[in-house]
């Protein structure tokens, strides 16, 4: 439809009013496909559209010959009705079958896909892009749910390999490789990015990236969130860098964790094979590697610059070149962080508390980094503002023993440090009380703290000042 708006008003500048209707026309031509009403499978639909055209599918369960493997042989939109929540592509874990095998031959075809979950891909006989397995052409894929995919090679989600696709809005949660690129897999110049996508919970079990491998290719992340990700050997939590270049402006990586061994460097990434790494308004705090660097290890021959960024500064380093410009290692004060520990995990919430130096009256420089241009942490996981209203903590600033006034009974309460680690789970009786008492045994340093409740009637994390 864009195209053909776009098509209009190019007619109309060039060769004036007369020929812009001819271009309407071409517009009123393009059609839409449904599934399964029209058409029993998504590649039935597929088959018969030509440029332009949409293929719409209806909320459903889709797998099975014909759902599976999918081939474009057009440019068209493949898109559902009602979003990933309730519109499900699933292999169901077949060796034999992944969801989109987008190769487009000629190299030309540019197909937007929208609103799906793609689940239990496992990449085909090459075991290789659980869900996608992309050689040419420039799909845009635009708020999908990649989750619980697994390949015994590389790409647990995603394959691609020299051709230029984009990522809007997807999140890529609890994806497996046994090699490396726990997610995603980029490779041979490949152009990849991502705008506003989420990576948590993601692993390879034996390689490298517990995330995202990118080698020798051009990757951006646009205001992402990559955490609790995890490499289980050989470095690189959340990414590997191996050659090319990667951009992230506005991101977050955080909470994620680089295995067990000696060789295990870089918890949020590992850059190495010449690679030039840029980070803009962004946060890479609060990772963990098993050999060193925890927030990012930089190899001989490669370079990494940080402008604007809130960092672990003392875990950034390695032979390679590092430039830092308006950078901070000032707590990030995320509401709900994770700690690394925890990884491959999927909880956690990344906003950021009122004070935190990623706003800009306590930025280094003065504007937003990551995300989130606001501030607070008064929204719990499941959304529980009376909750919140209703359970008061005091006295606070606390020096260890304090009362919480709630309405509810309180199931479950632990404490969080600032960098999102879980310090100390308080007992608790279980028991509705308007004003019960709860003591610190194990928080024995002064600082932010934040507390999490969960009750019958919800959850919810406060803020709390520890003086002792």
């Amino acid at each position: 439809m864009s195209r053909s708006l776009s098509y209009s008003k190019q007619v109309f500048s060039l060769l004036g009013l007369a020929l812009s209707c001819g271009a309407a026309s071409s517009f009123a031509t393009a059609a839409t496909l449904v599934v399964p009403t029209q058409y029993p499978t998504i590649q039935a639909a597929l088959d018969a559209t030509v440029d332009g055209d949409i293929v719409e599918v209806l909320p459903g369960l889709y797998t099975g010959p014909g759902n599976l493997d999918l081939t474009f042989d057009a440019d068209v939109e493949l898109r559902s009705t009602d979003g990933p929540a309730s519109t499900v592509i699933d292999a169901g874990s077949d060796l034999l079958d992944r969801h989109l095998h987008a190769s487009f031959g000629s190299g030309s075809a540019s197909p937007v896909i929208d609103g799906f979950a793609l689940r239990g891909g496992t990449g085909g006989v090459l075991e290789l892009g659980g869900s996608l397995f992309i050689t040419a052409g420039s799909p845009v894929f635009r708020n999908c749910v990649f989750e619980e995919n697994f390949v015994r090679a590389s790409g647990g989600a995603v394959f691609a390999s020299g051709a230029t696709v984009s990522f809007q809005d997807c999140e890529f949660l609890s994806n497996r490789a046994e090699n490396e690129g726990g997610a995603v897999r980029v490779e041979q110049g490949a152009v990849v990015t991502f705008e506003e996508c989420r990576f948590a919970g993601n692993e390879s079990t034996v390689g490298r990236g517990g995330a995202v491998v990118s080698r020798g290719s051009s990757s951006t992340f646009e205001a992402c969130l990559l955490t609790g990700n995890l490499a289980s050997s050989k470095g690189g939590g959340a990414l590997l860098v191996d050659g090319g270049t990667a951009e992230f402006r506005r991101s977050i990586l955080a909470g994620n964790r680089a295995g067990d061994t000696p060789s295990d460097f870089g918890g949020a990434i590992l850059i190495e094979g010449g690679a030039d790494v840029t980070f803009t308004r962004s946060v890479v705090y609060g990772n963990e590697a098993f050999a060193d660097f925890d927030e990012a290890a930089v190899m001989s021959g490669s370079s990494a610059s940080f402008d604007c960024c809130v960092l672990g500064l003392d875990e950034i380093g390695g032979a390679g070149s590092v430039e830092l410009t308006d950078a901070t290692d000032d707590v990030p004060l995320f509401c709900d962080g994770r700690s690394p520990v925890e990884a491959p995990t999927t909880e956690g919430a990344y906003t950021v508390e009122e004070g935190s130096p990623c706003l800009p009256p306590n930025s280094p420089c003065g504007l937003t980094i990551g995300p989130f241009d606001e501030g607070g942490c008064a929204v719990s996981t499941v959304e529980s503002p009376d909750l919140y209203k209703t359970a008061i903590v005091f006295p606070n600033p606390t020096r260890g023993h304090f009362s919480i006034q709630s309405e509810a009974t309180i199931r479950d309460l632990r404490v969080f440090d600032a960098m999102g680690r879980e310090v100390e789970v308080v007992p608790v009786s279980n028991s509705t009380s308007q004003d019960a008492e709860y003591r610190l045994k194990n928080v024995q340093t002064r600082g932010v703290y934040f507390l999490r409740m969960r009750t019958e009637a919800g959850s919810t994390t406060t803020r709390i000042q520890v003086l002792k």
